[in-house]
């Protein structure tokens, strides 16, 4: 699937017109379903769905490591001790040092 992708970006920056671009990608696509078997495509698709879980595994981790960096850097001080008694707003006492002293 990479290389029809990579065809299809060459056609499109070759200077081909429009039709000349669809007709050679269409040439790239029936050639790449007739050599490659549906059970090449298949383990292509989970290999890419596999890569795709991983990223998104590592950057869910790297944002919970960057909140735990902030959280350790400037603690929560209106912090409630019981979880249910939070609101989801920690900043109403915080004074931001903007003109007109708010901040919409």
């Amino acid at each position: 699937m990479r290389r029809v992708i990579r065809a299809e970006r060459t056609f499109v920056s070759s200077g081909l017109t429009p039709e000349q671009a669809l007709d050679n990608l269409q040439a790239g696509l029936d050639f790449f379903f007739a050599e490659t078997s549906p059970a090449e495509i298949a383990a292509q698709v989970a290999a890419d769905r596999h890569r795709i879980h991983a990223l998104r595994d590592a950057i869910a981790a790297r944002i919970e490591a960057e909140f735990a960096l902030l959280d350790a850097l400037t603690p929560d001080v209106d912090l409630e001790v019981d979880a249910d008694a939070e609101d989801g707003h920690d900043f109403e006492d915080v004074d931001f040092p903007m003109r007109g002293g708010c901040v919409a």
